[in-house]
């Protein structure tokens, strides 16, 4: 399953000034509002924050990855995070990548693929220091698909 698909370039953001995971859940649920019609960001919000309330998505290498099931969603979406000063995502572990899914919830095999394949491309030090080193969005999306590229 390659990352492609699911990529949009105004979902690859840089956050200067995310001060806490909401700050950052409701930047993804924008960007994926901004491209999905009919999709309203307040019920992507939402199921994000249901999510991480169930338990929580960071890893201990600075990664988190939330991820969300809306009901006919028309297209699954990925948004790519990086922030400047890592963010608390409920795990003690502070995560300055943030990779935030949303998927149909009537396709949950492909919400696990996308998780599972996000999981594999950042699970190389090489790499993640690669995704942390692009100095902006789009050197981010490139290099996002430069892993993806060399994951498959």
């Amino acid at each position: 399953m390659a990352l492609a698909p699911y990529l949009f370039d105004s979902g690859v953001l840089i956050l200067d000034s995310a001060a806490d995971r909401n700050a950052v859940l409701a930047a993804a649920a924008k960007a994926v509002a901004g491209v999905l019609t009919g999709v309203e960001e307040d019920t992507l919000l939402g199921a994000l924050v249901a999510r991480e309330s169930q338990a929580a998505t960071g890893t201990p290498e600075g990664i988190a990855f939330p991820h969300a099931m809306v009901p006919d969603l028309p297209d699954s979406k990925v948004v790519v995070i990086r922030t400047s000063t890592p963010v608390d995502f409920g795990t003690g572990c502070r995560c300055d990548l943030v990779f935030a899914m949303f998927g149909d919830a009537n396709q949950p095999w492909e919400h696990v693929r996308l998780l599972a394949r996000l999981a594999r491309i950042t699970n190389r030090p090489d790499s993640r220091e690669r995704l942390r080193s692009a100095p902006d969005a789009a050197s981010l999306l490139l290099a996002l698909q430069s892993e993806d590229a060399a994951n498959a």
